[in-house]
């Protein structure tokens, strides 16, 4: 079965402009310590499995990114490369085949003052039939 989340960052890591921004910084749930801004982490809100009658027929996601910097720009920035790069996408995703990918730009916290940074929220729904 195909990793939805390393396929998602593949095609992000694969982006020109998304990589020029971030460059290795985009993971998947955790965030390593000390990790250099601006950076983004993928996670997986809900992910049900789909089914016909001869078995397994797909899948879709819900996906949160959430977007981190020190500036507002920066941040800001990195979040419109990353909707840029997903939204309306249709078509092989590192190791899948996406049938449809909807990016909503639900803002985010602003400025956190516990972490210092900016912090700006995207919600990914992506339908494949892997």
């Amino acid at each position: 079965m195909v990793n939805l989340m390393t396929s998602l960052v593949s095609h992000l890591n694969n982006d020109a402009a998304v990589f020029a921004e971030f460059g290795n910084r985009i993971t998947v749930d955790k965030i390593p310590d000390k990790q250099k801004y601006p950076y983004a982490r993928l996670f997986k809100v809900a992910n049900p499995q789909q089914y016909h009658l001869q078995g397994y027929g797909g899948q879709t996601a819900l996906i949160q990114v959430d977007i981190y910097g020190e500036t507002q720009s920066s941040v800001d920035d990195g979040m419109e490369l990353i909707y840029n790069s997903l939204s309306g996408y249709r078509g092989v995703m590192g190791e899948m085949s996406v049938g449809r990918c909807f990016v909503n730009n639900v803002a985010g916290l602003g400025w956190s003052p516990e972490t210092r940074t900016y912090h700006r929220i995207l919600e990914v729904d992506l339908g494949t039939s892997d």
